[in-house]
């Protein structure tokens, strides 16, 4: 009896035992064409002139999507004998980016729609049912695969081929593998989180930077640049999941697209300001070559071909850029820094020509990825990061370099300011006299002068040296010593001598001066050098203008005869009062400074001023005492 219960048990036991240990392997020779023709789902096809294909694939599918878009692949299979009584399942890799499965001539499932992608997933491991209809009583079926490469996405999305490729019972199919492959595959990449936060810290001290120095806008591109690198690095290992749909209609997972495509033009960008290039056609360029890649994706055009091409243009014109700059570089120890910045600008644009060259011919010239023990590094993180990281040295050491130049200049203003006022002391009280000077900067260009005369006259001269700024104020102070060291005080003869002084030491530039010599009963010998003319009593004086100072050391300058009014005054006024433009571009104007000539120095600077100033300000005004 305990016999006959024991062969029971193992009778009702080897179904089960069988039903366990079902797993067709597919993995190994399949047919393969790269051709697309829904005959080849029919089991009566004869593929033996197709070639031979191995799955899991060992070429990535990196390369596949370069070189076809389309393929069927083809395999029989002969299952165990009664295994196909019971629900069974097939699972396949990773070998393509979308596919149809056909069994014995019959669609069973896709990976999704190979004309329509917005529901796509990134590609892993899949199973599906297979129906009991399909197969038949002899066991034996014809798999045909419908495969298409189209997704345009980062490298980082095409998952390795490790497969599996197998028939099992249904309840035991490995339905966990594509999370499992995706886990593995994410921690494989996990240096791009290490990359990316070290990208995310040099964009941050690099925006901090440009938000302290805003006028330095080389420094904010490659902050922009450096960011748009770490979101690529972080987001797209983030994103290696089964459940992730980037994908549009046509293919393109856009936001790893644009923003991965977008660290490109920035880059060149951020080197044409770098290198102060102000042609706007640079510009132009650069954002319309890549506006090229937009462009493909919105309109579904040829995405590869386009975005490929774009992006290799803007590595090309990098290269120009950098190479143009080079050149204009002194070979001297101070241009060290200049000559490595430009090294390492021009090696990232190497390296951007190499990889979109190779993706435009699939000639592999440089590895596009390399391994650090199990971790698989894009060598776009691994040369962005010395690059980057030098680039900022170089452009933090740049601007404490600048900022103690500009430190060296302000303390020279402010020596040449405190020199300057004391080329101007105020009047002493109960002089006939008033005198304003208000430049426009630190230091200015305007100047004036009051001598008083054993006589009981005045010389009076004032001047507008054109320009601004130290040099402005380096020649005014040369008109200063010229004027105190004077061999006359003849106008005319004034003027000739500080216009040969000029013509002997000035580079460029001229000044416009007026010198008047006031005598104490209100007359007054004038010689003016270009200078406006002064005001009367409320009237300009029409005075015969010489040549500016500066120009011709044989200029002749004549002297005119006027007299003051008891109790009225003379009024010499610079081009700041009369050119002062408010925010409408409207000048203050003669006939606005004719209108206030009579009122005192200051009020009639304070009038310009309000009105806008844009240039050195400067009002002398002699007055006739009464008697």
């Amino acid at each position: 009896m305990i016999r006959l219960l024991a062969l029971l048990l193992l009778a009702t036991a080897g179904p089960a035992l069988c039903q366990n240990a079902l797993r067709v392997d597919l993995g190994g020779s399949w047919r393969a064409i790269d051709e697309d023709n829904p005959a080849f789902a029919d089991p009566a096809f004869d593929d033996t002139r197709w070639r031979t294909l191995v799955l899991p694939s060992r070429r990535s599918a990196e390369l596949e999507r370069y070189s076809i878009t389309r393929r069927w692949l083809r395999r029989s299979v002969q299952l165990p004998a009664g295994s196909f009584h019971n629900p069974l399942s097939l699972t396949l890799g990773t070998f393509a980016d979308v596919y149809e499965v056909w069994i014995n001539g019959k669609r069973i499932g896709a990976s999704g729609d190979l004309d329509s992608f917005s529901e796509a997933h990134i590609p892993g491991p899949l199973t599906f049912d297979i129906p009991a209809e399909v197969i038949p009583p002899s066991g034996e079926l014809l798999i045909a695969l419908r495969l298409r490469w189209v997704f345009w996405a980062p490298p980082v999305f095409d998952i390795a081929d490790q497969g599996p490729y197998l028939i099992t019972l249904r309840r035991d199919a490995p339905l966990h593998t594509a999370a499992e492959q995706m886990t593995i595959w994410r921690e494989i990449h996990s240096f791009n989180l290490m990359f990316g936060t070290a990208f995310l810290l040099i964009a941050l001290l690099s925006l901090v930077a440009w938000r302290s120095e805003p006028e330095r806008r080389e420094i904010g591109w490659f902050g922009l640049t450096s960011l748009v690198y770490a979101f690529n690095a972080i987001y797209n290992n983030l994103i290696i999941t089964p459940y992730s749909q980037p994908y549009n209609r046509v293919g393109v997972a856009v936001l790893s697209a644009i923003a991965g495509c977008s660290m490109y033009p920035l880059f060149v960008q951020f080197v044409a300001t770098a290198l102060s290039f102000r042609s706007r056609w640079v510009y132009a360029a650069i954002w319309a070559g890549w506006l090229v890649l937009p462009l493909t994706i919105l309109f579904d055009w040829q995405i590869r071909l386009g975005g490929n091409s774009a992006n290799f243009f803007i590595a090309c014109l990098a290269i120009v850029l950098v190479l143009q700059s080079w050149r204009r570089i002194p070979r001297s120890r101070e241009a060290v820094p200049d000559h490595l910045f430009h090294f390492v600008l021009l090696l990232q644009a190497i390296g951007y020509f190499e990889l979109w060259s190779r993706y435009l011919t699939d000639l592999l010239v440089f590895q596009e990825w390399f391994y650090v023990g199990p971790y698989r590094v894009w060598r776009e993180d691994l040369l962005w990061l010395p690059v980057s990281v030098t680039i900022l040295v170089l452009l933090i050491r740049r601007i404490a370099v600048e900022r103690r130049e500009k430190q060296r200049l302000a303390d020279e203003l402010t020596a040449a300011r405190t020199v300057q006022q004391l080329l101007f002391p105020p009047l002493p009280d109960g002089s006939p006299i008033e005198a304003v000077y208000q430049p426009a900067l630190e230091v200015g260009g305007d100047f004036y002068q009051v001598f008083p005369l054993d006589s009981g006259a005045h010389l009076v001269a004032v001047g507008d040296v054109s320009g601004k700024g130290l040099k402005a104020a380096m020649i005014v102070s040369l008109l200063a010593g010229v004027l105190r060291n004077r061999r006359s005080d003849a106008p005319g003869a004034i003027l000739g001598e500080l216009n040969r002084a000029l013509c002997a030491g000035l580079d460029g530039g001229f000044v416009t001066a007026a010198v008047a010599l006031c005598g104490a009963d209100g007359s007054v010998s004038i010689a003016s050098a270009g200078h406006p003319p002064p005001y009367l009593s409320g009237d300009e004086v029409p005075i015969e203008g010489g040549l500016p100072l500066g120009i011709d050391p044989e200029a002749q300058y004549a002297e005119q005869l006027l007299a003051i009014p008891e109790g009225q005054c003379l009024t010499f006024v610079s081009d700041g009062v009369v050119e002062a433009a408010n925010t409408s571009g409207e000048l203050f104007g003669f006939d606005h400074t004719r209108e206030i000539s009579t009122r005192s120095a200051a009020e009639i600077a304070a009038a310009a001023k309000a009105w806008g100033q844009n240039d050195d300000i400067t009002v002398v005004k002699i007055r006739r005492q009464p008697a």
